[in-house]
């Protein structure tokens, strides 16, 4: 790929990553509405990976702490470094790897058409404002092990293009009444083994792409993300809810239906 056509995916890929509109199905979109034609699944791991890098530096505090907590150097009492929040991660995991193992094949033969997309996106967003709108203000200690694994089940569905990986997460964890920041919170560090996961089975038996596209396609994906993540939290403290995400799944889902008459 180019220059601009790594910038223009990777731009993309920071923006719709943590938003709930599916970075997966904006990377398909955009990449054939521009005819990048050289664009590959292993491209798509690398953007993932500046992702998750992303992840790491922007939450890097309460993550240190909860390491810190963890082994038993410091008392954090923050609702974000509770070291049980990784026994929760790994019971959330056991599900989504169970499930994406056995629907893996399923997934990369069929449902990435304009259609499925459109109707996804529709559903799936519908979904979350109905969800958002309720009076959930839980703290993550209070999330039980059974939540935890609803959480890491519904995840599966983010294997379809147009559900979206942070949407789903988001949803099922307003369900279960947590706060908006705290659920976005833990859909995002969520998503840290999740991605690494699903990038190493994508992998294996792909064709590499060149260091220096793999380089830039981090870097760029990278940068794009952490800004994004940062407004995101920001937006979500003064407007209070994920309606404008849902209002553009809904209208970009119309839109595809209509290209598919």
């Amino acid at each position: 790929m180019s220059l601009i056509e790594i910038f223009v995916l990777a731009l993309v890929q920071g923006i719709t990553e943590f938003l709930p509109i599916s970075s997966s199905a904006h990377l398909i979109l955009v990449g054939r509405f521009l005819g990048i034609a050289e664009q590959s699944l292993f491209s798509d791991v690398a953007m993932h990976f500046g992702t998750v890098l992303a992840v790491l530096v922007f939450y890097s505090k309460p993550l240190l702490q909860m390491g810190k907590n963890l082994i038993g150097k410091v008392k954090v009492k923050s609702d974000f470094s509770q070291p049980k929040l990784i026994l929760f991660l790994i019971i959330a995991l056991i599900p989504t790897a169970i499930g994406g193992f056995l629907i893996q094949d399923f997934v990369s033969a069929n449902p990435r058409s304009f259609l499925w997309i459109g109707i996804n996106s529709i559903v799936f967003g519908a979904l979350l404002l109905w969800v958002d709108h309720a009076k959930g203000e839980k703290n993550l200690s209070e999330m039980t092990w059974k939540q935890a694994l609803g959480i890491g089940a519904v995840q599966i569905l983010a294997l379809f293009p147009g559900v979206s990986r942070s949407g789903i997460t988001l949803t099922a964890l307003r369900f279960f009444g947590f706060s908006r920041e705290a659920s976005i919170y833990f859909s995002v560090i969520l998503s840290v083994p999740t991605i690494l996961g699903a990038s190493l089975l994508t992998v294996i038996d792909m064709p590499m792409i060149s260091l220096s596209e793999l380089f830039l396609s981090i870097f760029f994906s990278c940068i794009f993300t952490f800004l994004c993540l940062f407004y995101f939290v920001k937006w979500i403290k003064k407007m209070h809810s994920f309606d404008v995400f849902v209002y553009y799944r809904i209208v970009l889902g119309v839109l595809l239906l209509l290209l598919t008459l």
